[in-house]
């Protein structure tokens, strides 16, 4: 590389063929103008350039000033599950019988005195969205509260109240009774480059309205198990940790672009935040309905690229989404799609991924046609279809299916397993079915099975997708236990789960 020669004119000028550089008074200007934006009187620039890092370091004070007071810590109470330490626990009946009568008379006890006052153990972030006291933050930071309160830098307090919650986003809409607040401005995800300046704001550890800086390391990240969930993640280098959830990310102009939502380990350097477009508009319905309604097709689809099957009989195409299986009853059950199918467009919409179908589908209304562009066997074709209602069809499979009710009541959602995640735990092929959610105060939860697993047998018997471990499960005494097998971290492992009161 060249060697950049700093001129007193106030111009860099780089040798060996590298283009000179911008003036740096161009550059402070600009910062200056940004400043102004934000409310700071314009900056009267030192001739030494050895003065811009501490013109930059103004400029992300000014930043942090300006977007704090719409940053909320989110005070979350719940009531004690006194049970879940009590005879619920599967290891109950293998305690000593005197340790058994011990811990049930405490459990009795608090169960006839529980604590008057609900006890705030949960702590998250949120920001204000609207200046009439709408609050944005994670549905994992809420959900199950008895109670929640909203703090802000003032030290203001105020008792919110669930508006609405978004699973499949982790979204969550919190009502205070305040108005005239101050509102952090919405950026634009679509636009966001890697390298771009990212911030951090939020409460990580309860250390309450931490500013952590860093950069856009990555776009369009999917990171989780669940293949119902919208994963189209920021990843960011900035700083995040326990309590950051719900907080906002925002950029050198103070403009939201996400929503923390996850880490990878504590103090990895690798955070993930939901894009402020997809967050803007679950929101905004939210607001308005109380509720986030998905359209869907009932499809069980895969991104090409993780196919080598499909990309081998098309190698023509270079984007789509694989069509694993249709729904019974579903949607697309009529509609002439068939399993294999590689979905490129929808309503002439490239799709070059999972998210994507589901992004273009997300606009869609309820009931609303669609036209899919397909190629099956190299030949493309055009399919119509109707999108249908996500929430209506679970509610009718949980209430209609009674091995379905039984799987949830151990605390498990599974789905099909894919080639990525089958090579994620070191098997050669799908096999066995994937657990997509563990639900909360579960024998699941309990027994500490985690998203990514992949449960090979039950008692034994081979299970290999999510109907036949629904049959096997609803046939099964869950009360006196079922014997799991799984494979987690590429580690074999046996759990028994069992709902015996």
């Amino acid at each position: 590389m060249g060697k950049a020669v700093l001129l007193y004119d106030g111009t860099m000028r780089y040798h060996n063929s590298i283009p000179p550089l911008r003036s740096y008074r161009l550059i402070l200007s600009l910062i200056s103008c940004a400043l102004m934006a934000l409310g700071s009187q314009p900056i009267l620039w030192a001739e030494d350039p050895s003065n811009i890092a501490r013109q930059l370091n103004q400029v992300r004070v000014g930043v942090v000033n300006s977007v704090a007071p719409a940053v909320v810590v989110v005070r979350v109470a719940q009531k004690p599950k006194w049970e879940s330490v009590g005879e619920n626990n599967p290891f109950f009946n293998y305690l000593p019988p005197e340790l058994q009568d011990r811990l049930r008379e405490e459990w009795q006890s608090r169960e006839q005195h529980p604590p008057q006052d609900p006890v705030f153990s949960g702590q998250g972030s949120g920001l204000i969205i609207r200046e009439n006291g709408f609050v944005l933050t994670n549905a994992h930071v809420v959900q199950g509260a008895e109670e929640i309160m909203v703090r802000f830098r003032s030290g203001r307090e105020f008792p919110a109240q669930v508006q609405g919650i978004d699973e499949n986003s982790d979204l969550a809409v919190l009502k205070i009774e305040a108005t005239g607040l101050p509102v952090i401005p919405w950026g634009d995800s679509a636009n966001l480059q890697i390298g771009e300046m990212a911030i951090a704001i939020g409460a990580p550890f309860n250390l309450e309205f931490s500013a952590t800086f860093g950069h856009i390391s990555a776009l369009g990240r999917s990171v989780l198990a669940d293949p119902t969930m919208d994963q189209d993640f920021i990843q960011t280098d900035a700083s995040i940790n326990p309590g950051n959830s719900g907080g906002p990310l925002v950029n050198i102009d103070g403009e939201v672009i996400g929503i923390i939502t996850m880490i990878r380990g504590i103090n990895t350097g690798v955070g993930f935040a939901v894009p402020v477009n997809l967050a803007r508009q679950i929101s905004n319905v939210i607001i308005e309905h109380g509720r986030f309604t998905r359209p869907w097709l009932g499809i069980q689809i895969g991104a090409l690229r993780d196919d080598p099957e499909a990309l081998a009989g098309d190698p023509e195409v270079q984007s789509g989404v694989v069509v694993y299986a249709i729904v019974p009853d579903g949607p697309a059950a009529e509609s002439g799609l068939t399993e294999k199918d590689i979905i490129t467009a929808v309503d002439e919409h490239p799709v070059a991924s999972v998210q994507t179908l589901k992004n273009a589908l997300r606009r869609k209304p309820i009931g609303e046609e669609v036209e899919l562009h397909v190629l099956r066997h190299g030949k493309p074709r055009k399919i119509s279809l109707r999108t249908g209602n996500f929430d209506e069809f679970l509610a009718a499979t949980s209430s209609t299916d009674s091995s379905t009710r039984a799987a949830t009541s151990l605390g498990l959602t599974v789905g099909p397993v894919t080639k990525e995640s089958a090579t994620e735990q070191g098997l050669d092929s799908p096999q066995g079915v994937l657990v997509i959610r563990v639900h909360p105060e579960t024998p699941a939860a309990i027994m500490r099975i985690e998203p990514g697993a992949i449960i090979l047998q039950i008692d034994r018997q081979p299970v290999n997708d999510p109907a036949e471990f629904n049959r096997i499960v609803g046939q099964s005494d869950i009360h006196k236990g079922i014997r799991i097998n799984l494979i987690f971290n590429k580690q074999l492992s046996s759990v028994i789960l069992s709902t015996k009161p």
